[in-house]
């Protein structure tokens, strides 16, 4: 069977190999076989190990290579009586990779191709669909739950300190949504930790927050009984129409119509220090 790789098959199944090009390679052709994961399994990459060149990727009796796979998430990749779908991907890593994936061992992850086909596997076993890109926390407490789990070392506050070093891109939403905030918000809201309340509650650490639960701010009732918990998705739609969303809101705000400007307003609230 002919394999086709963007890259010299030595380099994706090779044990050892790290970096970004690594990486970057390997996900293309994990995800053009297996579907994509809005950037996470990239990510999940550079948060284990570096991208590989942590020090520790690669130690003596471990063998999780670049994605950190333990043991037994990788079994869990194998159990096919737990995942039934997994046979339907077997088939499909079987044609484009020509691994048969029930009889990998894990020693073979210190190879960065079996390390993503695990971890692509391991997110894959998870029922609830990966979160945008663009919802950076979404998508470190989706990792920390079903990746890294309880028993990882691994927070959703490091996962997301570790992504704002290498995305550039989530580096200028945010500056841009400062902006935004200053320009639509500040007259109404502080966004500084322990900030007084204005015509609005304060807006520090919002994301992840209940509504209408800001010690101190006189909500209405609508707000306080909405059961409404803030993350990107909330805050999105609440952003867009805020009446529409909320009957009974004091806010005057109109909202955002523009997908951009909300999304970068968003990665402000919710990664504003």
């Amino acid at each position: 069977m002919k394999l086709e790789f963007s890259v010299p098959q030595s380099d994706v199944c090779t044990p050892g190999a790290s970096g970004s090009k690594i990486v970057k390679d390997t996900v293309s052709k994990v995800e053009s076989t297996l579907g994509g994961t809005n950037m996470l399994l990239e990510r999940t990459a550079f948060v284990e190990s570096k991208n590989g060149e942590d020090l520790n990727t690669y130690r003596d009796g471990y063998h999780g290579g670049i994605w950190q796979v333990d043991r037994i998430g990788f079994e869990d990749t194998q159990n096919v009586a737990s995942h039934r779908k997994l046979k339907e991907h077997f088939k499909k890593i079987y044609t484009d990779f020509g691994i048969d994936w029930s009889t990998v061992k894990y020693e073979d992850l210190r190879k960065p191709l079996y390390s993503a086909i695990a971890a692509r596997l391991k997110y894959l076993n998870v029922p609830s669909p990966i979160p945008p890109s663009w919802q950076l926390t979404r998508q470190a407490e989706y990792w920390k739950k079903n990746y890294n789990t309880r028993s990882g070392k691994g927070s959703v506050s490091k996962f997301k300190t570790d992504i704002f070093q290498i995305d550039q891109s989530f580096k200028r939403d945010f500056n841009e949504g400062k902006k935004i905030f200053v320009r639509s918000c500040a007259q109404c809201h502080t966004i500084s930790s322990g900030g007084q309340h204005r015509t609005g509650p304060n807006l520090s650490g919002v994301c992840g927050r209940q509504a209408g639960q800001s010690s101190g701010y006189r909500y209405t009732d609508a707000m306080k009984d909405s059961g409404i918990t803030w993350n990107e998705e909330t805050l999105d739609r609440f952003l867009l129409n805020p009446k529409g969303m909320i009957p009974g809101t004091k806010m005057v705000f109109a909202g955002i119509k523009k997908k951009n400007d909300r999304h970068q307003l968003i990665n402000y609230l919710c990664n504003c220090p």
